[in-house]
């Protein structure tokens, strides 16, 4: 089994995200998903019988599962997966309204 050493998300406006898990042997998985396809972007909890995590997810048309972002690393709700979030929702629906407003650029990018 390979040992995850960075996860990253690139998100492109009216373009679509790049979500990319790199290995510390070197080697990276990347996964692109079209704008076009993204019905939304969510913050979740999973529940254990031990453990609450909160990830990041796309929901993607025509697709039954979830894209998680982060699931190797899963970092902590705040302040990391909240910024990730409000950045990524910024840049990808920038139309819709925001509980804060963000300033965006065309690009945001993240790693943990």
């Amino acid at each position: 089994m390979k040992t995850v050493k960075e996860e990253s998300i690139l998100a492109m406006r009216d373009i679509g995200i790049q979500v990319k898990t790199t290995y510390w042997g070197g080697s990276s998985v990347s996964r692109f998903v079209n704008r076009l396809k993204i019905e939304d972007v969510v913050l979740n909890e999973g529940i254990t019988m031990w453990q609450i995590k909160s990830y990041m997810a796309l929901l993607v048309k025509d697709q039954e599962k979830m894209t998680v972002v982060f699931e190797h690393l899963l970092p902590k709700l705040q302040p990391i997966l909240l910024d990730v979030y409000r950045g990524v929702r910024q840049t990808i629906f920038p139309q819709q309204p925001t509980l804060e407003t963000l300033p965006a650029d065309q690009l945001v990018e993240t790693s943990v």
